[in-house]
């Protein structure tokens, strides 16, 4: 009966609560960015940058755990090979990521100041910037 109740999807009942704790519905996986349309990294055109710090350690993952995981028949130099693919792709996307997303203006690296902040909070500081902390240019003008 709960198994029927999630396989059957959002348009039907849930199973009752006391069966499985909640309501079983199915899982979403769309993943977005939260980030307002018009933040200071798009007006600035650096969002770019960060969506390479995001898919340098997206990939700098694949390489370290997940190749030499499907192909566990690989020998030592192939596994060598994927952990350098793995260090390359992080080190590009941090270098990309954490050295030039910067003011315009001023050129205050946003990211170094993001990296201080809280470490659930960082990302969600540096897309929501609509100033420059430093300076207070807010990517149309410098000041």
């Amino acid at each position: 009966m709960i198994v029927g109740s999630i396989a059957a999807g959002a348009g039907r009942q849930c199973a009752p609560a006391a069966l499985i704790g909640r309501c079983a519905r199915p899982l979403n996986f769309t993943v977005r960015w939260q980030m307002s349309q018009d933040s200071l990294l798009q007006r600035t055109g650096q969002l770019w940058k960060l969506r390479a710090l995001t898919l340098g350690s997206l990939l700098a993952f694949v390489f370290f755990i997940i190749a030499p995981w499907l192909r566990n028949d690989a020998s030592p130099s192939e596994k060598l090979a994927y952990g350098i693919l793995g260090f390359v792709c992080a080190a590009f996307g941090l270098i990309i990521g954490f050295l030039t997303i910067r003011c315009p203006a001023c050129h205050a690296n946003w990211a170094s100041r993001a990296a201080r902040q809280h470490s659930s909070l960082w990302l969600k500081w540096l897309v929501s910037l609509q100033t420059c902390p430093e300076c207070g240019s807010n990517g149309h003008t410098a000041t």
